[in-house]
């Protein structure tokens, strides 16, 4: 599955956990077909397998006549190769931290949207039927629900549901009696 987590603990002067700094940290991806030398073995391969029809024809006037579409192929090729691989930087970067959850997705271009709520009030939600895709993964929290992992198949989605769900438990207790003696000396 593409994903990583990470755990992140800054230890306090008394040497207890502190709960400022984000806790988990959950790094998603597209799946990639293709490294950099895969790319250049396969443009490579398909330009020789069309070459060959060619190699009976050299030094007639129908090598010159079949050259563009075959070049045309290996452009078609190419650029679609270049636009998966440009799908692969969309990103999504879920932090969980006791006071907010953010959620950060870096799209293809470039552009970020971003997603914060309280964690008390954040729940996951899978959608099995009726989302866009099957086992559509949602994030709800204050008004506001976003998705998750819409780029990862639904065994993925399924299996990433029940692994939000226990690092948001974990999160709530690892850090819910300091959360609490923080509010109640707020008032």
């Amino acid at each position: 599955m593409p994903l990583e987590w990470q755990e992140t603990r800054d230890a306090a002067p008394d040497g207890a956990v502190s709960c400022i700094a984000p806790v988990l940290r959950l790094h998603l991806w597209p799946h990639r077909s293709l490294s950099a030398n895969g790319f250049v073995t396969f443009v490579g391969a398909t330009a020789a397998l069309l070459a060959v029809p060619l190699l009976p024809l050299i030094g007639t006037v129908l090598v010159w006549m079949l050259l563009p579409f075959l070049l045309g192929a290996l452009a078609l090729v190419w650029v679609a190769l270049r636009v998966s691989a440009a799908q692969g930087r969309l990103t999504e970067t879920l932090s969980l931290a006791p006071r907010r959850v953010e959620l950060v997705r870096r799209e293809v271009h470039g552009d970020e949207r971003l997603w914060s709520a309280d964690p008390a009030w954040v729940s996951v939600h899978l959608h099995r039927t009726g989302g866009p895709v099957e086992n559509y993964l949602t994030l709800r929290g204050g008004a506001r629900e976003v998705e998750i992992g819409a780029f990862l198949s639904a065994e993925e989605r399924l299996a990433l549901h029940s692994e939000l769900e226990s690092a948001l438990i974990r999160i709530k207790r690892t850090c819910g009696a300091e959360r609490s003696a923080a509010t109640l000396s707020a008032l």
